[in-house]
């Protein structure tokens, strides 16, 4: 329960979009997957509820394009660049080239957000912009884009602030995942604190 308050706080909650409503583009922050190089295939994480919500926007006419934003996470195969693997595997199962716009050299949040404002910039794009990531990187990730001058709508996915239930197995049973939940949400407040400190929020 106590996580439960916690983690309602400091995410920033999802919403329906509008029937009528369209945007651009979904800026869908990387994060949710990694490489097989032994069977030369994309591999999802924990986060891949921000691929799939997107990509559910993209097939309801909701979303234009699909931006598809990180770079590698690995600091010994740098070759392996998440917004390039993800471009693949889309393209494997059908969407478009013209419908993908890839940024696949930021690093962490801020340059996420350095990179997509170039990358809007150049194709012209400003206006209907939907930020799609996960619930609790939500509130980081979008004061990062609006101090690099994107006004974005926020799409959360993948949130953690769940309806309290009352039944035996959740008020009995202890879960582990609670503890790597307070390690998230740890991380996202820190995170946030020092991009504070350093200027990037």
């Amino acid at each position: 329960f106590l996580f439960n308050e916690a983690i309602g706080h400091w995410e920033i909650p999802p919403k329906n979009i509008p029937k009528n409503e369209k945007y651009e583009a979904a800026i869908v922050l990387g994060g949710f997957s990694s490489y097989d190089t032994d069977f030369d295939r994309i591999i999802f994480r924990g986060a891949t509820d921000r691929l799939m919500q997107a990509l559910e926007l993209y097939k309801l006419k909701k979303v234009k394009k699909l931006a598809i934003i990180g770079g590698s996470g690995s600091i010994l195969r740098q070759e392996i660049k998440e917004g390039l693997i993800t471009e693949k595997y889309l393209l494997n199962i059908g969407i478009p080239k013209r419908d993908l716009l890839i940024e696949s050299e930021s690093k962490n949040t801020h340059e996420n957000a350095i990179n997509t404002a170039k990358l809007l910039d150049e194709r012209n794009m400003s206006k209907k912009i939907l930020l799609v990531t996960s619930a609790s990187h939500m509130r980081r990730a979008r004061a990062c884009f609006q101090k690099a001058g994107i006004e974005v709508e926020t799409y959360s996915t993948d949130r953690r602030s769940l309806s309290r239930s009352f039944v035996p197995d959740f008020l009995l049973i202890p879960s582990t995942q609670t503890l790597k939940n307070w390690d998230m949400l740890i991380k996202e407040i820190t995170g946030f604190a020092v991009y504070k400190m350093l200027g990037y929020v």
